[in-house]
């Protein structure tokens, strides 16, 4: 009884051990922030300003997201409250 414990005790350590750490996942930069009421698409109501940005610039999809969305039929939108 107690070898069948120990064995599966190490048994899910070592699958514990395989399984990728979520530290090593990639790594995307932070879109430049503006206050909302700064953006050419906003509205406001009862104090709450909304600001949205597309980003249509393949350069820019490219930078942030890691692939080129646009030509796939996605346009991307940044949503600053």
């Amino acid at each position: 009884m107690l070898r069948t414990d120990l064995v599966r005790i190490v048994g899910i350590l070592v699958a514990s051990s395989r399984v990728q750490p979520a530290y090593a996942a990639d790594k995307f930069p932070d879109y430049p922030v503006r206050p909302a009421s700064d953006y050419a698409v906003k509205t406001e109501k009862a104090g709450v300003t909304v600001g949205v940005q597309p980003i249509e610039d393949l350069k820019e999809q490219k930078t942030y997201f890691h692939t080129e969305l646009s030509p796939k039929g996605f346009v991307p939108v940044f949503v600053v409250i």
